[in-house]
């Protein structure tokens, strides 16, 4: 035990720095391996993009000292194609080790490329342009509520970036297909933007807010209604009675009490009634937007005779 104690201080300390001169001649040493490396393109000028995508990974055989290898294993580079004197068109290139450079600064190089040894790329004019975002979103108002005005969205057009082919063809953007059901209170929702056919295209945005106003339904009840009449020449005299009537709808408060009886009409066509005594039921108009309830009286009672 005295020999393992004595001087154990420098024992260890002679002990790392074996270790220290091991680790150092090790690391220098050069070794090769195989990788699977992330593989892009740099440099591509700004008005250029790529329309055939490149292999996500390259499998390339790499030289390097231990110290490269363990830089490569820690940083994790992408493997670089040089694209700055791209233009517009189709490019075959062969993937060479003079050709390519490691991303983060790592210093092992490249070997020879396994596979692909070679791609076909396609690049294309990139053009921007304002394109409105098309809302596929319905919204069904509960029993006792209605919509008022308009469903809105904001933004409700957005700059797209593209290939100049995608971009002068496209004409909007979708959102996500939502049907909003039972609704008794505004909807005011972020939805998504859809580009499944569009994978080229760089959005301003992703996402847009869509808002639908939404109010409790009330009755009304308006009149009285003259009622009117058509083609009653057909018979030598009508008679009909009431001569008007009164009318219920049903809508929003905002705008329900904003009408007057100007606002409907009641009619009958006697050109489909036959001669004699008959009860009718008019044909009531009301202003766009309104549910007709019902009329008081429900039926008109009409009689009609007929010329010698």
């Amino acid at each position: 035990m005295e020999f393992l104690t004595k001087n154990l201080a420098l024992k260890i300390a002679a002990f790392f720095l074996a270790l220290l001169f091991w680790f150092n001649v090790v690391t220098n040493k050069s070794y090769e391996y195989e990788f699977e490396v992330d593989f892009g393109l740099k440099d591509l000028p700004e008005d250029l993009i790529l329309t055939t995508p490149p292999p996500d990974e390259v499998k390339v055989r790499v030289e390097g000292t231990g110290k490269q290898m363990l830089a490569f294993l820690f940083k994790n580079p992408s493997l670089l194609y040089d694209a700055a004197g791209f233009e517009r068109g189709f490019y075959r290139i062969e993937l060479t080790p003079t050709d390519l450079t490691f991303s983060n600064n790592v210093r092992a190089h490249v070997l020879a490329v396994e596979n692909p040894q070679d791609l076909t790329l396609k690049v294309e004019t990139v053009i921007s342009g304002r394109v409105p975002v098309e809302p596929k979103i319905s919204v069904e108002p509960a029993l006792g509520y209605t919509k008022t005005g308009e469903l809105r969205v904001s933004p409700d057009s957005i700059d797209v970036k593209g290939p100049s082919r995608f971009i002068r063809r496209l004409r909007s953007i979708p959102t996500e297909d939502i049907n909003f059901r039972d609704v008794k209170k505004d909807v005011d929702e972020t939805v998504k933007l859809v580009t499944e056919d569009t994978m080229f295209l760089t959005l301003e945005t992703t996402e847009v807010d869509v808002h639908q106003n939404i109010v409790p339904l009330v009755e009304r009840k308006f009149g009285p209604i003259a009622i009117e009449t058509y083609n009653s020449n057909l018979y030598d005299s009508v008679v009909f009675e009431p001569e008007s009537l009164f009318v219920i709808i049903e809508g929003a408060e905002q705008y329900i009490d904003t009408l007057d009886e100007s606002a409907f009409s009641a009619s009958i066509n006697f050109r489909s009634i036959e001669a004699g005594s008959t009860t009718v039921l008019p044909k009531v108009v009301v202003p766009p937007g309104y549910q007709l309830v019902g009329t008081q009286p429900q039926s008109i009672s009409v009689t009609t005779t007929s010329k010698p």
